[in-house]
């Protein structure tokens, strides 16, 4: 898989990361990430409107909520690291490894 393909499953999907010892047994249990919370979603959306690339006037029900650090380098499912993109603006922000920033307007 692609870094790409990689980061569009990330984005919405649940991880488990188990550290075992040398005979399989669990010494500790990583974070785990739902994906975003319908209350949450809600706020974002009221937050952005619609997807919130530049140019582009995709409503809320064509959207997904994408996280802007990456699950994969820490990023955290909350409010200050989401933003709505519609599914072809958040595929064209992962195909080509953009990082976005959520500007205060």
């Amino acid at each position: 898989m692609t870094p790409a393909c990689t980061d569009s499953y990330l984005c919405d999907c649940i991880i488990h990361t188990i550290l075992r010892d040398g005979n399989g047994a669990p010494l500790s249990l990583g974070r785990s990430r739902d994906t975003v919370p319908r209350k949450l979603f809600r706020q974002v959306a009221a937050r952005d409107g619609g997807c919130r690339f530049p140019g582009c006037d995709r409503n809320i029900r064509h959207c997904d909520a994408h996280h802007i650090r990456y699950w994969r380098h820490n990023g955290t499912t909350d409010y200050n690291n989401l933003i709505l993109l519609c599914s072809r603006h958040h595929h064209v922000v992962h195909e080509l490894h953009w990082q976005l920033h959520l500007a205060p307007d």
